[in-house]
């Protein structure tokens, strides 16, 4: 019996002590992925399922013809190492993509993209 014990003792501490292999994923957003919002946000703030390598991680969001419209200031956050921000200058109405690379501390990379529209829809349509 105290066999067992010990051996599933061991077994326990042997599964808690390797390494974890996590990837960042996209866990929310603001503006909300595929959300419409009234007007234009002063950054988009992405938050992320594990902690993010700082250096190693972007943000781009482009216009509707693609062009690159944030501040090219992309970083992690220094409180919240699951947090990656950018900055941008007043946006006009329309929709916008956010596109996202980023390495968790563990080394994973991951990448996506989402759209947000700021304005409301059918009048981006309408003054196109």
């Amino acid at each position: 019996m105290r066999v067992k014990a010990l051996l599933g003792i061991v077994l326990i501490w042997a599964v808690s002590v390797l390494p974890v292999k996590a990837h960042a994923l996209l866990d929310h957003a603001k503006p909300d992925v595929g959300s419409t919002v009234p007007s234009s946000p002063s950054e988009i703030a992405l938050w992320f399922t594990h902690f993010l390598k700082p250096g190693h991680c972007t943000i781009q969001v482009r216009d509707a013809h693609g062009k690159e419209v944030d501040k090219k200031d992309s970083h992690c956050d220094d409180k919240d190492k699951m947090l990656l921000r950018v900055s941008v200058p007043k946006l006009s109405p329309g929709t916008y993509s956010v596109t996202w690379h980023v390495t968790s501390d563990d080394g994973h990379v991951t990448r996506g993209k989402f759209k947000f529209t700021i304005g409301n829809p059918v009048d981006n349509v309408l003054a196109r």
